[in-house]
């Protein structure tokens, strides 16, 4: 849909953007970056306020939308504009979600996935068959030295996820460690179970907290 978008169709969803549009990585990105971010400089300058700020910042989006929507129905609106009106309709849809999800963060604030020193301890101690252990402190970071499955099977363990849902794990995961092959930040892969001596071994491990 963009840049050169040659849709005829008002779209009013992102689900509904075409195939590797990269406005479904643009919206998200500058919704985190921009309308985010902004909601939380002012929670943190006004917290008992915030929730009279989001509200009025909701009210602002769909007056755009209603705004956009009656727009796409004009009679003689340019087809080069449909795809504009679209991308601001969507926008404020995905501003929308993102500010309500804010506040139930604030809300209801997830626990912040952590691991215990007697872990770290054994994590950083214990050897895995290429000779190396689980995890090594990096100038006050821990760089994990093994595969992400591994990195997976650790900290969506019931033990250590602490309640947590798997998909808020994810989100937290690279808080806590960075990955010894690219030195970024951790992302944990997609769960595809391997057995290994290695898994197995951190599996025992856990069994017995």
């Amino acid at each position: 849909m963009y840049p050169y978008c040659t849709t005829e169709k008002f779209k009013t969803d992102i689900s509904q953007l075409c195939e590797n549009c990269p406005l479904a990585i643009k919206i998200p990105k500058g919704i985190e970056e921009q309308i985010i971010f902004q909601a939380k400089e002012f929670y943190s300058t006004d917290p008992d306020s915030i929730t009279e700020y989001i509200q009025s910042e909701i009210k602002k989006a769909q007056n755009s939308m209603t705004e956009m929507f009656y727009e796409s129905k004009k009679a003689g609106v340019p087809r080069d504009a449909i795809p504009k009106i679209s991308e601001a309709y969507i926008w404020n849809k995905e501003r929308i979600k993102a500010l309500n999800q804010f506040k139930r963060d604030i809300e209801n604030p997830n626990p912040t996935l952590t691991i215990p020193a007697n872990i770290l301890m054994w994590l950083q101690e214990t050897k895995c068959i290429n000779g190396k252990p689980f995890i090594e402190k990096y100038n006050g970071k821990i760089k994990w030295l093994q595969n992400k499955q591994l990195a997976r099977e650790l900290l969506t363990h019931d033990k250590i996820k602490n309640g947590l849902t798997d998909a808020e794990v994810e989100r937290q995961t690279p808080n806590l460690f960075f990955y010894y092959k690219d030195s970024k930040q951790l992302i944990l892969a997609n769960n595809k179970p391997a057995p290994s001596l290695d898994s197995d071994k951190l599996r025992d491990f856990l069994a017995t907290l």
